[in-house]
C-alpha cells in the first residue's frame, strides 16, 4: 500500500514508546500520568535508587527530586529491563495545575544535579 491509497486511506505512522534516544538524563512525563527516568539517568544517578521524593516550589515554578526515601512521600521507582525507572508524577503535577488528561502527547523534561538532589526548572510542558 502508498501512503495514500484510492480509497483515501494514509498509511498510520508507528509511534515508539518513550523518547529517542540520547545519553543526557531526560525525565518524561507520560498522558498516563508515569514519568520516567531514561537509561543516562538512571546510569548517572538511580542505579540502586529504589524511590524518589519530590519537592515542589510553584512560585518558582521549580521541581526537586531527592534520591531515596522512604515512607508515604516517597514514590517507588520500578526499574526495567531496557535500563530506564518509572514511578507516578500525576499528584505531584497537581500542584502545578496540571491535569495529565490535558496533555496531547509525552514530555521530556531535562534534569541536572543540584547540591540538594536532582531540579527540574519549569516542569510544566508548556512553559
Amino acid at each position: 500500500m502508498s501512503e495514500t491509497d484510492d480509497g483515501g486511506f494514509q498509511r498510520y505512522g508507528k509511534q515508539s514508546y518513550g523518547t529517542p534516544h540520547t545519553d543526557d538524563p531526560i525525565f518524561t512525563v507520560y498522558t498516563s500520568g508515569s514519568g520516567r527516568f531514561n537509561k543516562a539517568a538512571v546510569e548517572q544517578w538511580f542505579d540502586g535508587v529504589e524511590s524518589v521524593v519530590y519537592y515542589t516550589n510553584p512560585d518558582d515554578d521549580q521541581l526537586g527530586i531527592s534520591l531515596g526515601g522512604s515512607g508515604p512521600d516517597a514514590y517507588t521507582l520500578s526499574h526495567q529491563d531496557t535500563g530506564g525507572a518509572e514511578c507516578s508524577i500525576r499528584t505531584v503535577l497537581r500542584e502545578y495545575n496540571i491535569d495529565v488528561d490535558d496533555l496531547d502527547s509525552s514530555v521530556a523534561l531535562d534534569v541536572e544535579q543540584t547540591p540538594r538532589g536532582l531540579a527540574r526548572r519549569r516542569p510544566h510542558p508548556c512553559r
